[in-house]
């Protein structure tokens, strides 16, 4: 959408990466309903105020490539429904509740390495995250704004469907969600305006992220071993 001269070629990989993402990774759709979202309001936005958008771009190619994209996924819709349907009878979960949610949230950056994870830990991390979208908003640039949507929206969505439904607030079902957070923190990082303070919040951060690396590696190995 930012080039000046955009082909069929982006939009076709792009359809094909997020076909890609929900193939492998339910909650992608999520995330592929965030990314079609952004691309359609920021281009009607535009072209509604004539500023800044080339012409390169319309609406109809959107459309095009959302409809593709969910007819190529229909094929997978009856593996998904098996799936949901094995999962219904052979792991029942627990009750959705605030404190449940509350939990979930500080687990869904595994903050449980760090310290005992309460309904506290998962409100303090979830006003660290308004403070930083709301950073990033203040910037009003497109960009942040599409972090902020693939971030809340996977996290809206497991709230809604764990409502209606079944219990899918889950850490492992939000890690697209949560790779967008992050990258949102490293931007927050990177327009701090002292030199030190950034470099010191880069390194921490970087650390950090190694740490939980090699967390989740060694509990997806003890998990594969059972």
């Amino acid at each position: 959408m930012f080039r000046e001269t955009g082909g069929k070629g982006s939009w076709i990989l792009f359809t094909l990466t997020s076909l890609l993402q929900a193939y492998t990774h339910y909650f992608g759709l999520f995330i592929a309903i965030a990314q079609y979202g952004f691309a359609m309001s920021y281009v009607g936005f535009q072209r509604l105020n004539q500023t800044g958008m080339k012409k390169n771009i319309s609406i109809q190619t959107i459309l095009i490539s959302g409809v593709s994209f969910y007819f190529l996924f229909l094929p997978w819709l009856l593996v998904f429904l098996e799936h949901r349907q094995r999962v219904d009878v052979k792991m029942p979960t627990s009750a959705i509740t605030w404190q449940y949610i509350g939990t979930r949230l500080g687990m869904a950056f595994d903050l449980q390495w760090f310290s005992s994870v309460t309904p506290l830990t998962g409100l303090i991390v979830g006003q660290f995250f308004f403070l930083v979208f709301l950073c990033l908003a203040i910037q009003r640039r497109p960009a942040d704004y599409f972090l902020i949507l693939t971030t809340l929206i996977p996290f809206v969505a497991a709230g809604i469907v764990s409502i209606f439904m079944r219990t899918v607030f889950v850490p492992r079902y939000l890690i697209s969600a949560q790779i967008f957070g992050l990258a949102s923190i490293a931007i927050v990082i990177n327009v701090i305006p002292w030199k030190s303070i950034r470099w010191i919040s880069s390194a921490i951060f970087l650390i950090a992220m190694g740490i939980l690396a090699k967390e989740q590696f060694l509990t997806r190995e003890y998990n594969a071993s059972l």
